[in-house]
């Protein structure tokens, strides 16, 4: 029980950072910027890390190996924005949908999970 006391207080205190940071600049014409810095830090890989620590080192390696499949997938993505910035923005979002349900796709029907 002093686990799951721990870790949603280190959550609540990861998502109560980017709230504070969100409302803070929220008015501010680079809120946007921010946001996507806040976004892109590793908090939640911070958190899922010492999660997995639990379990030994080995878990550890296991949940980096596959958050950089994600990592790298998101960077694609955000590539691809950017490239075809130029392109309608209901296009853009409806690539990126199709995008991420692709992957999620692969990442199951191959099961990657099994793999690495």
């Amino acid at each position: 029980m002093n686990t799951i006391l721990l870790d949603a207080l280190f959550g609540a205190i990861i998502i109560g950072s980017f709230s504070y940071f969100s409302n803070l600049y929220i008015g501010d014409k680079r809120y946007i910027k921010i946001m996507a810095f806040l976004w892109g830090i590793p908090a939640i890989y911070f958190y899922l890390l010492r999660i997995s620590a639990r379990n030994g080192k080995e878990d550890m390696i296991h949940l980096s190996k596959h958050a950089l499949l994600g990592v790298l997938g998101t960077l694609l993505a955000i590539l691809f924005t950017l490239y075809f910035r130029n392109t309608d923005k209901n296009i853009l979002i409806i690539y990126n949908l199709l995008y991420l349900v692709t992957c999620i796709f692969l990442y199951f029907h191959f099961k990657v999970y099994n793999l690495i």
